[in-house]
């Protein structure tokens, strides 16, 4: 590059022979400002494709979020499965007759901190029994088709709703 620079600076005199005609500068000054004025609308443009695309993962992260936050997440999914079909049934009744108890025990008529307070107690008795179930799901996994785990687990899953149907009794008819 040293060459270079040389050369142009020992020949800089025959570089500087031609000067710009007349107006050179206002027309080179009016260019400049077209380019600076259509420049905006250029970059918007050349950047509206990857505006689509960036709304887009940003419609489908929202709607992946209030979908993991609506659906109810099924804890043992990896043992319902694995369940004949009749334990399969009842399970799924039990289940749909809880949500449908846990809805009604809102609609008492209680004050906001009674109903959050007695929706969290009913909430940690069905944690216990979900616990209970888990681990007589583990035991169905180790003896399959033994009809005393069988009918344990068709009593627990009946004694979630008997629980909330309790609570209801006992809280909503007062």
């Amino acid at each position: 590059m040293n060459i270079l620079e040389n050369r142009i600076k020992k020949n800089k005199e025959s570089f500087d022979v031609h000067e710009p005609s007349e107006g050179h500068i206002g027309r080179f000054s009016s260019k400049l400002k077209e380019l600076d004025e259509g420049e905006g609308e250029n970059k918007l443009i050349r950047y509206k494709p990857l505006i689509r695309v960036a709304a887009i993962f940003i419609v489908l992260i929202a709607i992946s979020g209030l979908v993991l936050l609506l659906v109810p997440r099924q804890q043992n999914g990896a043992y319902a499965a694995e369940l004949p079909q009749e334990l399969r049934e009842v399970k799924l009744h039990y289940e749909f007759q809880t949500r449908e108890k846990l809805d009604r025990l809102d609609q008492c008529k209680l004050d906001e901190g009674q109903a959050e307070m007695v929706r969290s107690i009913a909430q940690d008795e069905l944690k216990i029994i979900d616990q209970q179930s888990d681990q007589l799901m583990e035991e169905y996994q180790k003896n399959p088709g033994n009809e005393k785990v069988e009918q344990a687990l068709i009593k627990n899953f009946k004694s979630k709703s008997e629980i909330l149907d309790n609570i209801l009794q006992r809280i909503c008819e007062l």
